[in-house]
């Protein structure tokens, strides 16, 4: 909004307090009044932000909303409206702001909505299109492109009356296949920069294209990548250079050993990098998410050792100096979803209930050097937890999965913001 210099407080420039709307605020302002309350009332330091309405608070005859934001309260669960009624499987957000979910569900707000919903103002869901996916079908991923074009995956024949197998298309205005799709379930959908759409999951052929087992790519059409895998992919990730790293249940990629990760540079399968790969009793790979530094983290089931170092389902891989790192003691159960915020935080997600010894039920924050859990997490109450992460910034995590309530909040079933 506007600049704060020049606007003082008990003598002091407000430009030493704060710092414009679009910054936050920047150092401690107890002691400081105005209307006879103390600002530490109103205001929270750089880091906080700022927390009441400043509406017809006036400093220099002009209104304080004309010059600060409301802080947003931290460290809280919030309801976003009358949550899904099943299982959140994803969740992604366009470049308009627009959040869609995806899942199991039949419902949203109240209304009749069927596996894809869009969701405003965290409060309000709607259809995208007519929405319903075929009888017994549920919906896995969604990825979003530079065009907003939503992609979703899962296991159905049929999405909004059209005709599609287990992967579709939103334009907008109309649903479409994706050729013959894919012959068994999608479970991750990535985009790279380009628009390639990559796709992960347990089928074994893509659009009828040979060596499109379990890892493909459309552009228009099917293409092989390689000879593709031996195995389930659950999890994608792309960096900046447009590398595709993967992880599932495979042990190779392109016909060389690989266990449970690799990477395609989209013109061959890098395995050699990863040696060790993940292992443990009947492990999976199930979550992958990789930062502006090149730090790849990945989640899993069963895993107890990556790349020759001891972790508990959890770990991290540097792709600039091939070194594997556990993160603290790990996880005690299965990890099914990572995501980073713009502060590098990681937040992951699963049926765990411990991570790094640190009660989180279900979900906690890695900030580099230790784990923190969300105040109380998740209640699963016999569902299996958390499977869908979207951040937005550093101040917004949205979770999805199948739970009854998050931080004792009400009306926080299967979907709810955490505000760090």
């Amino acid at each position: 909004m506007s600049n704060t210099t020049g606007y003082k407080v008990n003598g002091a420039d407000l430009s030493t307090l704060f710092a414009p709307y679009t910054s936050g605020t920047k150092a401690a302002v107890t002691g400081y009044k105005l209307n006879g309350s103390d600002l530490n009332n109103k205001f929270a330091p750089y880091t906080t932000g700022t927390k009441v309405s400043t509406t017809g608070i006036k400093v220099n005859g002009n209104d304080m909303s004309n010059i600060f934001a409301p802080m947003v309260s931290n460290n809280i669960w919030s309801a976003l409206g009358t949550s899904p009624n099943g299982t959140v499987k994803g969740i992604q957000t366009d470049s308009l702001g627009n959040i869609y979910v995806v899942g199991g569900f039949t419902t949203a707000g109240g209304s009749s909505i069927n596996a894809i919903a869009k969701l405003t103002g965290d409060s309000t869901y709607s259809l995208v299109g007519s929405g319903a996916i075929s009888t017994s079908g549920q919906l896995n991923c969604i990825a979003i492109d530079s065009d907003n074009n939503i992609y979703v995956g899962g296991t159905f024949t049929s999405i909004g009356g059209v005709s599609a197998t287990n992967i579709a298309k939103w334009d907008g205005s109309a649903w479409s296949a994706l050729g013959s799709g894919v012959n068994g379930a999608c479970n991750d959908i990535k985009i790279d920069s380009t628009n390639k759409v990559y796709v992960g999951g347990a089928f074994t052929s893509a659009g009828g294209v040979s060596n499109t087992g379990y890892f493909a790519m459309w552009n228009g059409s099917w293409n092989a990548l390689g000879t593709g895998l031996d195995a389930t992919c659950n999890a994608l990730a792309i960096d900046s250079s447009n590398r595709v790293y993967l992880a599932g249940a495979f042990t190779l990629c392109g016909g060389s050993t690989s266990w449970h990760i690799g990477s395609w540079d989209g013109t061959a399968y890098d395995t050699t990098s990863f040696t060790g790969g993940l292992r443990g009793t009947n492990n999976t790979g199930n979550a992958l998410a990789i930062n502006s530094s090149g730090i790849l983290y990945i989640g899993g089931f069963n895993i107890t050792s990556m790349g020759g170092v001891s972790t508990a389902n959890i770990g991290s891989y540097n792709t600039n100096t091939n070194k594997w790192s556990a993160l603290g003691s790990g996880l005690n159960g299965t990890c099914n979803v990572l995501a980073l915020d713009t502060n590098n935080n990681l937040y992951a997600g699963g049926s765990f209930v411990t991570a790094g010894g640190v009660t989180c039920n279900r979900i906690a924050e890695w900030n580099g050097a230790t784990w923190s859990a969300l105040t109380t997490g998740v209640v699963q109450s016999g569902g299996n937890g958390v499977f869908a992460l979207k951040t937005i910034g550093y101040n917004k995590v949205y979770v999805g999965g199948n739970f009854s309530s998050a931080g004792g909040v009400a009306n926080t079933a299967n979907l709810a913001l955490w505000t760090p």
